[in-house]
């Protein structure tokens, strides 16, 4: 059996000590968060890391060294860029993980991320109630005991975020599967109480990670980034597949409460919805951030119009054209902002060689904001 920490330990020494870049990076990301004028822009990107880690399949999932040298490649490699990026890492359980506290079953696969493998049915959820032993609940004491070995492991500028919670929304539909969306009308009344559930434990399994990382509210960490005043991420994919009159119904109020717990946090959804979009702009001011999983489906000069208008920031990928060069595809970022150093934090889209060139990106992108 390979033994992980052989590889924990040279991508440490990659990552180094805490940048000058990294501090401002968090500063610049702030600044954009809260609407603050910021120097330039944030750009966040990783460049490559020539180490290879051998695939652990499974046992990534069950040892927590695997998982941890896993995670360690992409923080490594936002290291070596030298962007607005910062070392990051997670326990990496799936996006069901929450809901093995409740009983559905889960897969894990040598190929694959983890998946669940049952539903529950009404009675089932009915019968579950929040008890306060979430701690010792399907999958959770798992990603406590691989969360305190990341912290045995890691310095403090390696930072630790939460595992993947979803949101209130998609843990239910993750719960029923798909008869999820007959009860919305069949038994609406059975989907408000489950819905009231799922936000209690995406509460309290988010305070829960944060306390095992030492995180305080108000601040939080993911993907590479630093995110102020967003502590927390929520997951709207299922969102996007109901009605407008169910979004501003069953899906704001919660949002916001769940956000709301933790000072504010972020949102991310995949596909598109304009319902979403505008209580996003309008009915959720605990999310100051917004990050799309399918940027190809918006129109960025439209969204940076509606960020900037609502005080808040677009975290992602805009799309480049192809063949575009680096220069033209920044100038068109950059033009529906309109001399704005505020709406964005931006994860470009590298082709080719470019990512293995980091300074060049980065004089680029800040030289055309001065």
């Amino acid at each position: 059996m390979k033994d992980y920490t052989q590889w924990i330990d040279r991508l440490l020494e990659r990552i180094g000590d805490e940048t000058d870049a990294q501090r401002e990076g968090r500063r610049r990301v702030a600044d954009v968060v809260n609407n603050r004028p910021t120097d330039v822009l944030p750009i966040a990107f990783g460049s490559p890391v020539e180490l290879h880690v051998p695939p652990p399949g499974r046992r990534e999932f069950e040892d927590p060294a695997a998982m941890l040298a896993m995670q360690l490649r992409g923080a490594a490699s936002n290291a070596a860029a030298g962007s607005d990026a910062q070392p990051t890492v997670r326990v990496n359980l799936g996006v069901g993980f929450l809901t093995t506290a409740v009983g559905v079953e889960y897969l894990f696969f040598d190929d694959k991320m983890p998946w669940v493998n049952s539903h529950l049915s009404r009675e089932q959820l009915d019968a579950w109630q929040p008890d306060g032993r979430l701690a010792e609940a399907g999958l959770l004491p798992r990603c406590r005991e691989f969360i305190a070995y990341y912290r045995s492991k890691l310095p403090e500028h390696v930072h630790i975020y939460l595992a993947d919670t979803q949101g209130v929304f998609d843990q239910a539909h993750l719960m029923r599967g798909n008869d999820f969306f007959i009860d919305l009308y069949d038994a609406p009344e059975f989907i408000d109480r489950l819905l009231d559930k799922c936000l209690t434990l995406y509460v309290e399994g988010s305070r829960l990670m944060k306390q095992w990382i030492g995180e305080a509210d108000g601040q939080g960490y993911h993907g590479g980034i630093y995110l102020d005043r967003a502590a927390v991420r929520s997951c709207e994919d299922t969102t996007t597949l109901v009605s407008p009159a169910h979004i501003e119904a069953l899906v704001l109020p919660r949002l916001q409460r769940s956000l709301a717990a933790f000072g504010g946090g972020w949102v991310h959804y995949c596909g598109r919805s304009e319902g979403l979009w505008r209580g996003l702009m309008n009915a959720v001011p605990a999310a100051p951030v917004v990050n799309f999983g399918n940027p190809e489906m918006h129109d960025w000069p439209a969204v940076a119009a509606d960020v900037l208008a609502a005080n808040k920031c677009y975290y992602g990928t805009i799309p480049r054209r192809p063949g575009e060069g680096l220069e033209d595809y920044f100038r068109r970022v950059l033009a529906p902002l309109d001399g704005e150093k505020r709406g964005l934090i931006f994860r470009p889209r590298l082709v080719g060689d470019e990512s293995r060139q980091p300074q060049r990106i980065l004089d680029l992108w800040r030289g055309l904001q001065r």
